[in-house]
């Protein structure tokens, strides 16, 4: 049964909203993106689709999505956050709920975060966090690292030439 808060982040070149709801994610990224420019460097765009989920019973009145990137502390506030109002979600039905009988059990929202253009300044890892109140929950990270371009040729994959 899930029982506290959780969520997950994917990390794409684009994301398409399709009729019916439905999104289309072009060109994601597993764990790792390979650049092959020195740094810093300029990525076009990258979206982060992040899913954040806590049990209907102790929802929060809000809480603030963090995206740290590269060389950026998770001690202070991060360059690139938001609040997220569950009940300004939910009045805009973008509130998902899992119900078990008649009540909602886990209530679910989804950010889209598009990052254009996104310089980076060094390798790292760009981490997507949840603060609600003192509790940080972890949606997902992806690791940017430089590889040569003879290197990324031969790998498969989350790539990406800049």
């Amino acid at each position: 049964m899930l029982d506290g808060p959780r969520g997950y982040s994917i990390f794409c070149d684009d994301l398409r909203q399709e009729v019916g709801g439905k999104k289309t994610l072009v060109g994601m990224y597993n764990a790792v993106m390979f650049v092959t420019d020195n740094f810093p460097v300029t990525i076009p765009k990258l979206v982060v689709l992040a899913t954040y989920s806590e049990p209907a019973e102790k929802r929060a009145n809000h809480v603030e999505l963090n995206v740290y990137l590269p060389g950026e502390s998770e001690e202070k506030p991060a360059s690139l956050r938001a609040t997220i109002s569950f009940e300004e979600a939910e009045r805009a039905g973008l509130v998902g709920k899992l119900t078990f009988g008649d009540e909602p059990r886990f209530v679910s929202v989804q950010s889209v975060i598009v990052l254009s253009p996104l310089v980076l300044q060094s390798e790292g890892s760009i981490k997507v966090r949840v603060r609600r109140g003192d509790e940080i929950i972890k949606l997902g990270q992806l690791l940017i690292r430089y590889a040569s371009p003879e290197v990324v040729s031969q790998t498969s994959g989350a790539t990406r030439s800049c």
